[in-house]
């Protein structure tokens, strides 16, 4: 114990150097710290009015969107757009996909979601998984006589909504006029509209409590799975209108050449027609013959958004042909590009998008960031350990002179190192973990399961530090415990 209070003195002695390595190690700690779970994870009101509209958290597309580089490399791919009639989000986050096209494997002819893969990867049985939807979506026009006896038409899909998932997600928030759906309106031919329909080329509003024509074409299947759509054989269906909804998603502010400022609200603007989903069915059943609903995505949601990124992953993972993507990484991808709300008033040289770009999925370099990370700050604590053994070669030859074996002497140096590494690894933990609490608390962790959790993965940074101290540590020592009392002496 002499040897270890004589290690922690000298971390005293040097206070300058040991602060030093201290900060260092802190650093690499707070980076390993940012590779944990939490630091891939959102606060729980996270692009909450996205994800209440999408349906879940994390979005499963059919087909690879979003190739990396050893995928590019496995097969053939080809260049392909998306069909006009295939109704998804896609078409808001990423339209070009449906004008420029994008890059896509050959053998992936099947726009549409197989339902056996999603039920085969059981995702219900996940420990992170709160619930699973689909988005099931069909082509479908509006033709509605205004005021005045002209008869407009506009593009419409009708998507499915289910009125008690909706209201478990609080849908009724997003409601401007009349009421969301409710459980007697499953079976009804009733519809929600677009509150900012209006801001859409050639679309007009449409009162709640007002009726609507609504024409689907009819559907078959082509030998690879796909609906075709018949537009020239369509069914008309009325809706009466009993609820209008917005998407208001963020807030833009500017300030003009004269110091006043400005500000902008954004609408994510859609012309789908949402519809319970029993009557949506129903609908199908007449137009296709009995064919199965058409899936276009399927939206999961988790327990805790604090974890968001790694779920999104361990999907990903279980259905290597589909493409998973989170909700947030979504919409922040598709922002950067100046989507996926109209700007109506924000000028547009600030407005202005990045170029139209295939979204790939980048490699993930945290572990190596970490491993680089930690062997700098390991390399700084040990050079600052062989200038410290050098300024005390008298001091060691004194110690092996009265009797000192090595390894005391190797565990005084042993306990200056790790001292220094863990506390600069504790301080560096707890500065980074106090900013992310705020992360568990918005998602409504339970006390004991942040402890838990907290502990875990301090533990996790503290034996990685405690690895990286010793192993540069011994270094530095090595050289002098070599050297025998009377060659240390003979040399001052």
């Amino acid at each position: 114990m002499q040897f270890i209070r004589l290690g922690i003195t000298n971390v005293r002695r040097n206070i300058g150097r040991s602060l030093l390595s201290m900060v260092s190690m802190a650093l690499a700690a707070m980076i390993l710290s940012t590779a944990l779970p939490v630091a891939e994870g959102y606060p729980g009101m996270a692009y909450k009015v996205h994800r209440q509209f999408v349906g879940g958290d994390i979005i499963i597309y059919p087909g690879r969107f979003r190739p990396d580089r050893y995928q590019m490399a496995d097969a053939e791919w080809t260049f392909t757009r998306l069909p006009k009639d295939l109704v998804s989000d896609l078409i808001s986050f990423h339209p070009e996909y449906y004008t420029n096209g994008f890059l896509s494997q050959e053998r992936e002819a099947n726009f549409y979601v197989n339902l056996q893969d999603i039920l085969s990867a059981q995702l219900a049985r996940k420990s992170y998984v709160d619930g699973v939807s689909l988005n099931q979506s069909i082509p479908a026009f509006i033709t509605w006589t205004a005021q005045d006896g002209s008869e407009k038409a506009w593009f419409s899909p009708l998507r499915a909504r289910d009125p008690v998932s909706d209201l478990d997600r609080d849908f009724d928030e997003l409601i401007t006029a009349g009421r969301a759906f409710i459980r007697c309106d499953d079976g009804k031919f009733h519809a929600l509209l677009d509150n900012r329909r209006t801001v859409l080329p050639g679309y007009e509003q449409v009162a709640v409590g007002s009726t609507i024509n609504v024409d689907v074409p009819s559907a078959t299947l082509d030998r690879h799975g796909n609906y075709v759509f018949d537009y020239t054989n369509m069914r008309s269906f009325e809706f009466k209108i009993v609820g209008r909804y917005a998407l208001h998603t963020r807030s833009l502010m500017w300030q003009d050449e004269m110091g006043n400022y400005f500000t902008e609200d954004l609408y994510w603007t859609t012309p789908q027609v949402l519809v319970p989903q029993t009557t949506l069915t129903l609908i199908w059943q007449q137009v296709s013959g009995g064919l199965p609903l058409p899936v276009t995505e399927v939206a999961v949601r988790v327990k805790n958004m604090a974890f968001l990124e790694n779920n999104t992953a361990d999907i990903a993972q279980m259905l290597p042909d589909y493409t998973v993507v989170s909700v947030p990484y979504q919409v922040k991808d598709a922002e950067s590009r100046g989507l996926p709300e109209p700007v109506l008033r924000y000028p547009g040289e600030l407005a202005r998008p990045e170029d139209i770009r295939q979204t790939g999925t980048p490699m993930d370099l945290r572990n190596v960031m970490v491993a680089i990370t930690y062997s700098i700050a390991a390399l700084l604590v040990a050079s600052n350990m062989l200038i410290a053994l050098s300024q005390r070669r008298r001091e060691i030859g004194i110690l092996k002179a009265i009797g000192a074996r090595s390894r005391e002497i190797m565990l005084m140096v042993m306990a200056e190192v790790m001292f220094v590494s863990v506390v600069g690894a504790a301080g560096g933990f707890i500065l980074l973990r106090s900013v992310s609490l705020w992360t568990y608390l918005s998602n409504r962790m339970p006390v004991l399961e942040i402890g838990v959790l907290t502990i875990s993965d301090f533990t996790r940074v503290i034996v990685m530090t405690l690895g990286f101290a010793l192993v540069f540590g011994v270094v530095p020592a090595l050289n002098t415990l070599r050297m025998s009392p009377m060659e240390v002496l003979r040399n001052e």
